[in-house]
This record gives C-alpha cells, sequence and structure tokens, in this order.
C-alpha cells in the first residue's frame, strides 16, 4: 500500500498503513537491539564462544543441551572417540 498509493487507497488507509509500519519497524528494532545485547554482554561467554568458534562443555550442556547431547552422541558412535571433522564445533 505504501509503495503504490496510486491504486484506490484513501488516505486513511494509507496513514493506518503508515502506523503499522512504523510501529513494526520500533519492534524490530527493539528485538534486534535485545538480541545483541544477548548475543554480546547478556549472557556470560557468548561474546567468546562466537569469536572464538569454541566452547566448554559446561557451557554447551547449560544452554544448548540438544546439541550438546547430539555431539556427545557423535564422539561416542566414532572410531577412537573423536568428532568427525565436519561435526566439530
Amino acid at each position: 500500500m505504501l509503495l503504490f498509493p496510486n491504486f484506490d487507497q484513501t488516505r486513511a488507509v494509507m496513514q493506518d498503513a503508515w502506523i503499522v509500519h512504523a510501529t513494526a519497524a520500533l519492534l524490530y528494532i527493539a528485538i534486534s537491539f535485545g538480541h545483541i545485547y544477548m548475543g554480546t554482554i547478556g549472557v556470560e561467554h557468548t561474546y567468546g564462544n562466537m569469536r572464538t568458534g569454541f566452547t566448554d562443555e559446561t557451557w554447551a550442556r547449560e544452554h544448548h543441551e540438544y546439541w550438546y547431547n547430539e555431539v556427545k552422541l557423535a564422539e561416542r558412535s566414532a572410531p577412537g572417540g573423536a568428532v568427525p571433522p565436519a561435526r566439530r564445533t
């Protein structure tokens, strides 16, 4: 509606569309800031894990239990107990 104002929209429809658009944009910005906060200083060790690509077992087990269990299962089923290179995290 906002891109094509010449297709029989009334002024009221355009104003309502603008309000919905602005509200959605502000909500998106707020969620983005929350996500950035949680990914950097909101949760301990998260930024370091993203920066290096490695994490310790305790953090992985506490924050991502399903992923941790999947990696541990792959370690047990692989010969020699090693994680296959494609699965290494």
